[in-house]
């Protein structure tokens, strides 16, 4: 007779392979990442994946899983790159959370990679798991990046500036994708105060493309709205 663990494992297995059963019959045929709409939010049976994926993390261990469970619990978080409830459900088991970090490096998944660099600032896994925001900031895949380098502020602040200056300097993706790539490496410069922030605003501004002014213009509201909160509090002292 199969214990509690095994019959938590198999009941997510089996619900992945709905899923996978129900995708292969509304992509036929193509990946999941050759559809850029919302499909995978059009699926009926996420409640019972949720579900079935925290019993996962709550009765069994990390270290016994192997890689066909990893492999097929990064895949669904993929899947769920739109709602992130399972993401968020993982951050709160640090040890899980960790384990399947490092296994997504050495995935396809795109849509996983983002979300767990996302999350990194968030759960409280230990040192050796929050370095992997190195490693997600450098990935191939501008996205991933991205948003590697914006969550980069909350664990490495003095690494962040030099990751934006880079990031906005380089020249890797077509000028649609550069032009965020600068919209959050001026963002970062921002956050983290950095004196660098001000050689880059000049920048941003002859720059001149639409969504880096749009997001120079937040920045500026942002942060006189930041100063006239600080001189208040001063005079009100």
């Amino acid at each position: 007779m199969k214990n509690m663990k095994e019959l938590c494992v198999e009941e997510l297995l089996q619900n992945i392979n709905e899923f996978r059963a129900w995708q292969e019959a509304r992509l036929t045929g193509q990946s999941a990442y050759e559809d850029s709409g919302e499909w995978e939010t059009w699926y009926g049976g996420w409640p019972k994946i949720n579900t079935a994926f925290s019993k996962v993390l709550q009765e069994t261990e990390p270290e016994t899983a192997d890689k066909h469970l990893l492999d097929e619990m990064i895949y669904i978080i993929a899947r769920d790159n739109e709602c992130e409830l399972l993401m968020e459900e993982l951050a709160a088991y640090p040890k899980w959370f960790g384990l399947l970090c490092q296994h997504s490096l050495r995935t396809d998944e795109v849509d996983a990679r983002w979300q767990f660099a996302v999350y990194l600032p968030r759960c409280e896994c230990g040192p050796e798991i929050k370095e992997l925001i190195l490693t997600f900031v450098e990935d191939p895949d501008e996205y991933v990046c991205r948003r590697a380098l914006l969550a980069m502020q909350f664990i490495y602040p003095d690494k962040a500036a030099h990751y934006a200056e880079l990031f906005w300097n380089r020249d890797l993706y077509d000028p649609i994708l550069q032009e965020y790539q600068r919209m959050a490496a001026l963002t970062v410069l921002h956050k983290v105060h950095s004196p660098l922030y001000d050689v880059y605003l000049e920048k941003a501004k002859a720059d001149g493309r639409k969504y880096l002014c749009k997001c120079v213009e937040e920045i500026e509201k942002e942060r006189r709205e930041q100063n006239g909160t600080a001189i208040y509090n001063e005079s009100d002292a």
